[in-house]
């Protein structure tokens, strides 16, 4: 009896099972040992190669080590600096604006420790503290899980660029403390409203924000320590810094943003309200800052979800405005543009316009509630007194 071999098609119909088994099987093996950053990100990978030749920076150097690194929370520490300019009259003072900032990351975050690190050397720095009459500095001073740390401050990149203005030699800073100890950086005039925790937890090992031009913000970076995108900005920050304003800190972080966001769980860019609402433009300024006539409701972060109607309302463009107030649900953390606070409402006429009776950012000011700002910062302000942390003594003001 003569037997039938199998045809061709028989051949070719195997083949293709058995390759489409092969591949679900390959398939189901990366994606268990090699999550989604495995498969995208090469496909960017010649982008920060191109970067990282245009800096003559080597790209195994701006990764920092093995790209596939699991992910991690970051930890609740609180990072802020404080420079001043060295000298034998060296003057170490914290002033209102500076406290609230602390003390709202202290109450919202209720962090491991918070971290003050100063370029004033430690026996100067502890007889300046042992010796302050200010009362600010003093309830700074004693709070629970505050470290003030040294720092050395660099004066010029390895290059030989001068490095002179202290909010540039702040930005080095920056991501010398983040690198080694990972954390929340908050810039001195970012004030918290907010826990962090469900931006820490999300498993990404960068978390930065949008500023009102697109561009991404330092003054607010949380990170896991010696994470790559970090390792990245610390390394290319040196070689592009030129003593310019943004080059070496907004514009690189943007870039470096872009480029590691192919690598899963790198780096996470929230919306601009999240972490930097309004801006250093004098209009947004006076948004935040200018006083109103009549006193403010209670924090809006603070109020219960809308019913279903309020929401039908605000979605359908029917509800009616609520003045001047700012909805600040959204906002975790509010910026204060400081700076550009000081450049633009400076003089004597602008002040009064702004802050009216106040003159500035006072505790009074605060407990008015009737701005924008005041709004904001006013429950861990009215925490502080209700907890005997501060008083109705003190005056200082941030501008004027």
């Amino acid at each position: 009896m003569q037997t039938t071999s199998p045809s061709k098609d028989y051949f070719n119909t195997l083949r293709t099972v058995f390759a489409v088994v092969l591949i679900i099987v390959l398939a189901r093996i990366i994606h268990h040992h090699f999550p989604a950053r495995f498969c995208i990100s090469f496909l960017r990978l010649a982008n920060l190669q191109r970067y990282a030749n245009k800096f003559k920076v080597p790209a195994k150097k701006m990764l920092g080590g093995n790209l596939f690194q699991a992910s991690v929370s970051i930890p609740n520490l609180v990072h802020f600096v404080h420079l001043v300019r060295p000298g034998p009259g060296v003057k170490f003072e914290l002033l209102f604006p500076h406290f609230i900032a602390i003390y709202s990351a202290y109450y919202h975050l209720q962090p491991d420790i918070i971290y003050i690190h100063t370029n004033v050397e430690e026996d100067r720095l502890e007889r300046i503290l042992n010796h302050t009459t200010n009362p600010y500095t003093i309830a700074i001073r004693n709070l629970p899980r505050v470290q003030f740390k040294y720092h050395d401050v660099r004066n010029e990149t390895s290059k030989g660029t001068p490095i002179v203005k202290l909010a540039h030699q702040s930005d080095f800073v920056r991501l010398d403390i983040l690198k080694e100890y990972g954390g929340i950086y908050l810039d001195e005039d970012a004030y918290v409203l907010r826990d962090l925790r469900p931006l820490r937890n999300t498993g990404f090992e960068n978390i930065i924000g949008k500023q009102k031009d697109g561009d991404i913000c330092n003054a607010v970076i949380m990170a896991t320590p010696n994470n790559k995108m970090l390792t990245a900005y610390r390394t290319v920050s040196d070689t592009v810094f030129d003593g310019s304003w943004t080059r070496h800190s907004a514009e690189l972080l943007t870039v470096l943003a872009r480029e590691f966001a192919a690598i899963e769980y790198q780096v996470l860019v929230v919306p601009q309200d999240v972490l930097f609402p309004l801006s250093w433009f004098e209009s947004d300024l006076q948004i935040l800052y200018r006083i109103h006539e009549q006193s403010a409701r209670d924090a809006v972060q603070d109020v219960d979800a809308p019913d279903i109607t309020t929401l039908t309302r605000r979605a359908l463009g029917t509800e009616d405005p609520v003045g001047w107030e700012l909805d600040w649900r959204s906002t975790y953390v509010l910026h204060g543009w400081h700076s550009a606070l000081v450049l633009k409402i400076g003089s004597q006429t602008q002040i009064a316009e702004t802050f009216g009776e106040f003159g500035g950012i006072t505790l009074e000011y605060v407990l008015a509630r009737n701005s924008n700002f005041a709004r904001a910062v006013y429950p861990a302000v009215k925490h502080a007194l209700d907890a005997g942390i501060i008083d109705d003594l003190g005056s200082d003001h941030i501008v004027g």
